[in-house]
Parts: structure tokens; sequence; C-alpha cells
């Protein structure tokens, strides 16, 4: 391209105008005046079809009606018609840009305002969307706190050495370079938002990325019209200088900061495993404390279920009856409520066990009530960002379990600071109880096998293991693990009438309650895993 330049005026006032100039890569085009008053048509014009074309090459730019396409690869032509790729960047709706939508181009002609004036400009479609070159991420300001870039960056850098290792300038080397460059250059910008780097390492970071991206760059540009080949160009950069460069730069990228996020508790529930709220032992986890007179004075029925044999095979069987109606509507489930019965009646010794249970785990993840309790813990994360965002976040950086992180709950479903039951948290009321912790799921009423299997749950903690911010728009994302724990075992309400539950005349459970509190058969505790996700989370 010709250096031109242009003076520039602009008229505030009758008294003050302001002045330019601006260096032009293309020379002046044709000025399109506009008559104001309607009596002579626009003097506005398509590009000059009869125009000589100029010489192209990669790199340069040219307007194809409303948009600018950059030439990024020439095959084959002449200014009287090239045949090549490029890419387009398109502006969609809000403010939106699509970056570098690939184009193919051919018997490309472009005058010399850098118009296109002849030939065809063609998106390269893909229903994968591959030909999609880079779309830049809607939210830039996203900031993973764990993301440890100068590994990354390292990790790009030795992608392209390999590329060099064995470059003859072949499109699919050239794209393969390009798509790493990208990759640095959204590394560069998320390191620049990144507290735990220095201005200075974060300005040393956007240098070294620069630097490998124009020699990159400038390799490619001596690759020859001919597909694979290489200029005689001495001044061609040879591709042992970039991965020197690459060597040096990495060396500094292994000094930066390391952040580790560590995974760790941030919301529990009070009741603790094997623990009432006051401390003392679970009544559910106790095993062979009831004689006959005790289990009478609970329920008459109990006599009815005794063998005086003492054989315990009519009350196994009433209780996988039971199962068998409670899992009605999931074979998988019954499976897992038959072998859950049989631990629950392999041992009268020893310590008490714990068991998971994968197709357990997968129906909790996603039931309702789950959710309702992730929403719980979704609002006293809002909460906390709320009363004191960066106290909140510096926590969480620091993966701080001392740092008082203790998610609660929320009080009749408002975001409400109350100072006088406990200040610094939110309040959860739950059948008219003040609770400060988020209780933990419950899966009543269900026939695929939750019910019988797990019913009410005892607890739960809730660890964090990844969290996004993005505190330009006040947004958040959380990866959760969470770990419920429930007791496989009864306890007196159970099976006592008093207590308003309906188990009391159920054969199952009443064999239950006998096989473990008269016969002494040892209950175990359930532990159900999965994990949840918040995304994009406005606070």
């Amino acid at each position: 391209m010709n250096p031109y330049i242009a003076n520039l005026s602009l008229k505030l006032n009758p008294a003050t105008t302001c002045t330019a100039e601006a260096h032009l890569n293309a020379i002046p085009c044709k000025s399109y005046l506009l008559d104001l008053n309607c009596q002579l048509p626009n003097n506005i014009c398509l590009p000059d079809i009869q125009a000589v074309g100029v010489a192209l090459a990669p790199g340069d730019k040219f307007t194809a009606g409303d948009y600018t396409v950059v030439i990024t690869e020439i095959t084959s032509g002449d200014p009287a018609g090239f045949i090549g790729t490029g890419y387009v960047e398109m502006k969609l709706v809000a403010g939106i840009v699509a970056k570098k939508i690939a184009v193919d181009f051919t018997n490309l002609v472009v005058n010399d305002c850098y118009e296109m004036a002849g030939g065809s400009v063609i998106t390269q479609y893909d229903p994968n969307w591959g030909g999609v070159l880079d779309l830049d991420p809607l939210e830039t300001n996203n900031v993973d706190i764990a993301e440890n870039q100068g590994e990354k960056l390292i990790e790009n850098n030795d992608k392209i050495n390999q590329i060099l290792d064995i470059f003859d300038c072949s499109p699919t080397q050239i794209k393969e370079l390009r798509k790493y460059l990208d990759e640095q250059d959204a590394l560069a910008s998320r390191s620049q938002k990144n507290d735990d780097y220095s201005s200075t390492q974060k300005a040393e970071i956007q240098t070294s990325v620069n630097e490998i991206k124009s020699l990159v760059n400038s390799l490619i540009a001596c690759c020859s019209t001919s597909a694979n080949g290489r200029t005689s160009n001495t001044n061609c950069i040879a591709p042992s200088v970039i991965q020197e460069k690459i060597k040096e730069e990495n060396s500094e990228y292994e000094n930066l900061p390391n952040p580790v996020f560590t995974r760790f508790l941030i919301a529990k529930t009070a009741k603790r495993k094997g623990k009432n709220l006051d401390g003392s032992p679970a009544d559910d986890l106790k095993f062979g404390d009831y004689t006959l007179t005790m289990l009478n004075a609970v329920n008459h029925r109990f006599n009815d279920y005794i063998n005086p044999q003492g054989t315990i095979t009519p009350l196994v069987k009433h209780w996988k009856d039971y199962n068998g109606w409670a899992t009605i509507l999931n074979s998988e489930m019954r499976i897992v409520a038959n072998k859950m019965t049989d631990l629950a009646t392999s041992s009268k010794t020893g310590s008490i066990l714990e068991f998971e249970f994968e197709p357990i785990n997968s129906l909790a993840q996603n039931h309702a009530q789950t959710n309702t309790a992730l929403n719980r813990i979704k609002d006293s994360f809002i909460y906390e960002l709320r009363k004191n965002e960066n106290g909140f976040i510096k926590n969480v950086k620091e993966s701080n379990p001392n740092a008082e992180l203790k998610l609660v709950g929320i009080e009749d479903g408002s975001l409400k600071y109350n100072t006088e039951m406990r200040a610094g948290g939110l309040k959860y009321v739950e059948n008219g109880v003040l609770r400060w912790d988020i209780p933990s799921p419950d899966f009543p009423g269900e026939t695929n096998g939750l019910s019988i299997t797990v019913n009410g749950t005892h607890g739960m903690d809730v660890y964090i293991t990844k969290f996004v911010w993005n505190r330009a728009n006040k947004t958040f994302s959380a990866d959760l693990d969470f770990e419920v724990f429930d007791h496989y075992g009864l306890d007196r309400c159970d099976i006592d009438k008093l207590c308003g539950k309906d188990f009391y005349n159920k054969s199952g459970f009443l064999s239950w309650f006998l096989l473990q509190r008269y016969y002494g058969y040892k209950p175990f505790i359930t532990n159900i895993k999965f994990k949840k996700q918040l995304l994009n989370v406005s606070y």
C-alpha cells in the first residue's frame, strides 16, 4: 500500500475549527455529497469495477459492502483476480462483535481505494462452526480465580514451537499458528485482571505475547503465493529465531505466581454425622437397645412379628417386600434398596460403617429439593458479595476455611440482614423454627426408590472447587461438591403413632425396627455425593 495523508477539519462554531492529519493506506476515495434540498439525486455510486486492481498481500484490508475483510492467505492470482482466504468482523446486536468469521474470495479485484470491485467473497460454512476462526467471549472480564495463566501461556508456546519444527507454509500449519496466537492474546488479556500478578508482570506478559505474535506473523507473511512454499527473500525470519524467543519467554512465565484454588468447605448443616443437634448420639444409629417391654410400650403390633425361634427370615422378607412397593418406578433402585437391607442385617458388632451408592447419587443430583438447596446457597453467595465483596473474594481466593465463609439460608425468602439474630449472615426459617444453616435436601414421597433408601437426610457439607468472578458485570460462577449424609436406620418416631408418621403400621418398617433395635443388627450411614454449578449469577 502507498502512504497517503488526509487533512481533516471540523468547524465547531464560527470562531472554532479543529484540524487533524490522518495517514491512509489507500488513496482518498470519492466524496459523497448529499443534497439537503433533495433537488438532485445523491452521487453515491458503486466501486469502479473497471478500475485496475492493486497488488494484495496477507494482512491487507479491503471493504466489501459494509464489511471490512482482512486477507490472511493468497493462494494464486494477480491484481486482475486473486484467490485466497481471509476473515471479516461482523457486528451483531447490542454491541456484540463476532470476530474473524472465515471467508474465501475468488477472482477478487480491489481498486486503489481498497474497495472490492470484482469477484466474490463467501463465508466458509461448517455445520460445527469450525469455520469460525475466533469468537471472543461475551464476558471479557471473567476471572477464574484458580486459572494458572503462566502455565497455559507455556503450553500454547510449546504447541507453536512444535509447528515451527516442521514449518513449510502449509495452510493447515498457518491456521494452527493463528489459532494459538489468538489463544495467547486471550490469555494475556485475562492476565491483566489477575491480582496475583504485579503491574510489571502484567506488562511483560502482554509485551512477550505481542513480540511472539509479530515474529510469527512475519514468518507467515514470507510464505509465497504458491502452496507449501517459501520466498527466497533473505529478510525472512528463520523459525529457529522464534523458537529461541519462545524459550526465553517460557522461562519468564515459569516464574509467575502459581494461583492454586484449594477445595474447601463453604456450607454445612448444624447436624453432623452420627450426632443430634446438641452433639449427643443420634437415636436412629442405635442398635440392640430395645426390650420386649419397651417395644410394646411404643407399638403393640410388634407382638405379631416377633418370632419365638429367633429367625429373622420373615422380617427380612417383609422389609424387602416393602422395598418392592417403594421402588415400583425404578428397578435399579430396587436392587439398591435390597442391597442396603442386606448390609443392615449383616453385622451386630463394630463401629458404624459408611457406604455410597451411585444410583442414589444420580437421582439426588437433579432432584427438585437439591435445586432448592442450591438456590439457597446461591442466595447466600449473593448476600455475602453484596455485604463485603472484596473481603469475600479475598477469602475465597485464599481458600480460607477459617475465614467465616460459612453460608447460611434466607429469612422468609428475602435477602435481609438481621443484626439481632445472627450478625453477619442470613437466616432460614423452616416450619417456624429459625435455623442458621442451609438444610440438606430431603426426598420424601418418592416411588423411584429415594424415599425408602434415603427419605429425610441428616445433613450435608458443601465444598467450593472453582470460582469465576466478573467484577465489572457483578456476576459469578461456582463449582460445588455436595456431600449429603443420611442415617440408614430408624428412631422411635418412625414407628410411634404419636409422632404423626404413617410408618407405624407398615410391616416393612416394623420388621426393620425389630431387626435393628431388638435383634441388634447394625445400621449404617449413606453418603450421597454429586456436583452442582452456579453459572453467571448476578449479584
